[in-house]
């Protein structure tokens, strides 16, 4: 196994990548479907996988890879910065909160 596919392994199993395949997409009203996770900026432009992810159907994943970031951003509304940044921090605040509750009494 080569180290870019060592890489892409760990980051299927990581916990914060299962939580964003499991939200809906990103743009409002979009189908149901496979999610895949978007990465932002695009893991080509790194060079790097990252956990700068954000869930977009499969259709809306392509789309994104055939119009581009700004295009795609303005046609639906999205700021991809701000939306990536308040579900981290969703995350982050679940997670804490489970960690927090976890063995304490009510």
């Amino acid at each position: 196994m080569t180290n870019r596919q060592r890489e892409w392994s760990k980051f299927r199993r990581d916990p914060y990548v299962r939580w964003i395949k499991s939200l809906p997409c990103s743009v409002q009203g979009a189908h149901a479907g496979p999610i895949d996770p978007n990465h932002h900026p695009t893991v080509g432009s790194t060079g790097q996988v990252h956990r700068r992810i954000m869930p977009l159907c499969r259709g809306h994943h392509t789309e994104l890879g055939d119009v581009g970031v700004e295009s795609f951003q303005r046609k639906y509304g999205i700021d991809f910065e701000a939306f990536i940044s308040a579900l981290e921090v969703v995350y982050r605040d679940g997670v804490l909160q489970k960690r927090f509750l976890v063995g304490r009494a009510a």
